[in-house]
C-alpha cells in the first residue's frame, strides 16, 4: 500500500474523486457503520468474520463517505488499528485512497509505526 499511496501522492488527477465511484446508499452507510462498530468491539476482527457483511457491498459505491463518530472514514480506521487483512479489502476496491476528514492513511501508518501497511502494495 506505501508504493500505492506514495505514488498518488506524485500525481495531481490522483487528488480527483474517482468517476467510477459514486455516492453511498443508506443501505451502505449502515453496512459500514456495523464494520465500524465491529472494529470497536474487535479491532483485529477479520475480512473473513465480516465476509457476509462486506460481500453485500456495492463495489462501486465510495465507502469512504462514510465516517465514524471520530471523523475518520473506513480506511484511516483499519490503518489507525493496524488491521492489514481489512486495509487490503478496502484498497481492492479502487477507493479514492487520499480522500479523508484529516490524516491520510499512509500518514496516520507512518506515525504509529505500521511497517505492514506502509510497505503494502
Amino acid at each position: 500500500m506505501g508504493r500505492i499511496l506514495s505514488s498518488l501522492f506524485h500525481t495531481s488527477t490522483s487528488l480527483l474523486t474517482s468517476v467510477n465511484q459514486k455516492n453511498c446508499s443508506e443501505d451502505t452507510r449502515r453496512k459500514i457503520r456495523i464494520v465500524f462498530d465491529a472494529l470497536l468491539a474487535n479491532p483485529k476482527v477479520t475480512h473473513q468474520r465480516l465476509e457476509g457483511l462486506l460481500s453485500q457491498i456495492p463495489k462501486n459505491e465510495n465507502i469512504l463517505q462514510v465516517l465514524n463518530e471520530e471523523g475518520y472514514n473506513l480506511l484511516q480506521k483499519c490503518v489507525g488499528l493496524n488491521n492489514l487483512e481489512l486495509v487490503r479489502w478496502i484498497v481492492s476496491r479502487n477507493v479514492d485512497l487520499n480522500r479523508g476528514a484529516c490524516s491520510f492513511p499512509l500518514h496516520i501508518a507512518c506515525l504509529r509505526g505500521y511497517d505492514d501497511i506502509v510497505e503494502y502494495d
